[in-house]
């Protein structure tokens, strides 16, 4: 099947369509071609959204809760003060988007969420996220909640994870060199073969995070953590 093309007014009417029934909705908009559509205010919770084309579209203050957005082209779209909480971004594309206010609490990223450089990494990730092989070097990410997130692989050389939450996290085999985790709970973390050397973890709290086979040359590690060298 074509994907549908949806101008201004047709949109509209798809939008309006999009109901939630008992069985689930009504309507999808899976693989909709509609740049620079006019959606502000649009209730979509729940609508699969995969594969659309939504470059350019107006979508400020819309409801996107728990959508389907893999390999959605969003790039430049305006999703102002957008609600995105627990979307799925995988393979989105949101280069160029206005994403001020918006809110993206457990929205569900990975490495082929395309974001500008300029957006911290903050605003994605959240508990459970899978960041697996993901570049996040020199990243900001003080105090961000990552509990039980998959960051395997991950590089995070140089990155800064002060307080960060990171408790039953995996980060097996990930770069973590030079990185700021002073302060963060690593509570039953995984961070076998991890590279830590000189990685801060002062104040970190390591009760029943494993260790096998990472290299901790010259890390600063908490005081009663030192025969972990």
């Amino acid at each position: 099947m074509e994907p549908m093309s949806l101008q201004r007014g047709a949109l509209l009417v798809a939008v309006a369509a999009c109901r939630q029934t008992p069985r689930g909705l009504l309507a999808t908009m899976r693989g909709a071609a509609a740049p620079g559509a006019f959606m502000q205010r649009a209730r979509l919770e729940g609508v699969d959204l995969r594969g659309a084309d939504l470059r350019g579209a107006k979508m400020a203050w819309s409801r996107l809760r728990r959508c389907r957005l893999t390999g959605a082209d969003l790039a430049g779209a305006d999703l102002f003060e957008a609600d995105l909480t627990r979307a799925d971004l995988r393979g989105c594309d949101l280069r160029g988007a206005r994403l001020l206010g918006a809110t993206t609490r457990h929205a569900v990223v990975d490495v082929t969420t395309r974001v500008d450089v300029e957006i911290p990494w903050s605003v994605w990730v959240g508990p459970h996220a899978d960041l697996e092989d993901a570049d996040l070097q020199g990243a900001q990410l003080d105090g961000v909640d990552l509990r039980g997130a998959t960051l395997d692989g991950a590089l995070l050389r140089g990155a800064t994870l002060w307080a960060a939450k990171l408790s039953g996290a995996f980060l097996r085999d990930a770069d973590l060199r030079g990185c700021d985790l002073s302060g963060a709970d690593l509570t039953g973390a995984d961070l076998s073969g991890a590279e830590l050397a000189d990685a801060d973890l002062r104040g970190a709290t390591l009760d029943g995070a494993v260790f096998d086979g990472a290299d901790l040359r010259d890390a600063l590690l908490p005081r009663s953590r030192r025969t972990l060298i």
